[in-house]
């Protein structure tokens, strides 16, 4: 629910592809979690991993030019990023418990549940659901509001969220964060042909900076634990 939210917050703010690449700094935040909170030691790599990810945001934001984006979306960008790390962190332990299915099932009872009484279903202006959208390009044709609609609620929501519940069960919270990163490699190339928005060279480096970050923010933990296993004694 709060990772929907903010997301659609986000990029309402900023530009798709920069606003989802402040959700890639949530596998950094999960490696700080298991150094800093479960007390597991964490490769060296890790500082170095924060720094990239520092510098790549420094580069996607131009930071030299003053904050060239609306301060609202970069705070709720981050906000993102915390959000979905704990989501990751509490689906890969609740995996211990329940299949992928009934989890989503039980999250989307409670989102719902959470969301009738913060917003009441009755106060939804259904009329407009008959109306066609205005596209913002020539690229994408008018569609239906409730086509829109089930688009994102079906193809936009359950789908990913089972599939993200699926890959914590079989890969875990580390490489699944891994895969994640390539999300805003997809969504700044999907913004150039639909939505018109393009990169400078300079923000673009930025973001790959970033991705390098995240990644060797990932492999850390697992470098770690490799050379945590290396340092017992071995069995006479």
């Amino acid at each position: 629910m709060l990772v929907q939210f903010l997301y659609f917050f986000t990029v309402s703010r900023l530009p798709l592809g920069l606003g989802t690449l402040l959700a890639v700094l949530a596998p950094v935040v999960v490696a700080l979690w298991v150094r800093f909170g479960k007390k597991q030691p964490v490769s060296n790599r890790l500082w170095l991993a924060i720094a990239l990810t520092l510098i790549g945001l420094g580069l996607v934001s131009q930071i030299w030019l003053g904050l060239r984006f609306d301060i609202l979306g970069v705070l709720a960008g981050f906000a993102l990023a915390l959000a979905l790390a704990l989501y990751w962190l509490l689906g890969e332990a609740g995996q211990e418990r329940r299949d992928g299915v009934s989890l989503t099932m039980w999250g989307f009872i409670f989102a719902s549940a959470t969301w009738a009484i913060l917003q009441p279903w009755w106060s939804f202006p259904f009329s407009v659901l008959t109306e066609m959208s205005v596209p913002e390009t020539t690229t994408f044709p008018a569609l239906p509001i409730w086509g829109i609609m089930l688009w994102g609620v079906i193809l936009g929501t359950v789908i990913p969220f089972l599939l993200v519940l699926g890959s914590l069960r079989r890969i875990g919270a580390q490489r699944a964060g891994i895969v994640a990163t390539t999300e805003p490699l997809w969504a700044g190339l999907i913004a150039i042909f639909v939505l018109g928005e393009m990169l400078n060279w300079m923000q673009a480096l930025g973001g790959c900076v970033v991705i390098a970050g995240v990644v060797l923010a990932e492999t850390s933990r697992r470098i770690s634990a490799e050379e945590e296993a290396g340092s017992l004694p071995s069995p006479v």
